[in-house]
């Protein structure tokens, strides 16, 4: 879910975690653009209504299965 430079930064290290706090903190606008960025990716894929989208799916998915093995 996670973009790197898109909506946050996935750091491999302890080193490389302090330079994307460190750029974070220095850099306001790529602070405020990455946190819209993941706050859309939030609200698309963890939202109410995405999770309501998703359980409907596969319950659906659940039924089907079930007719075929019938």
């Amino acid at each position: 879910m996670i973009e790197h430079a898109v909506n946050g930064f996935i750091a491999t290290n302890a080193e490389e975690f302090v330079v994307y706090t460190e750029r974070l903190l220095k850099d306001r606008t790529l602070a405020k653009s990455m946190g819209s960025a993941a706050r859309e990716t939030i609200r698309i894929n963890f939202s109410q209504e995405a999770f309501t989208r998703r359980l409907a799916d596969t319950l659906a998915v659940a039924q089907c299965a079930g007719r075929l093995s019938a």
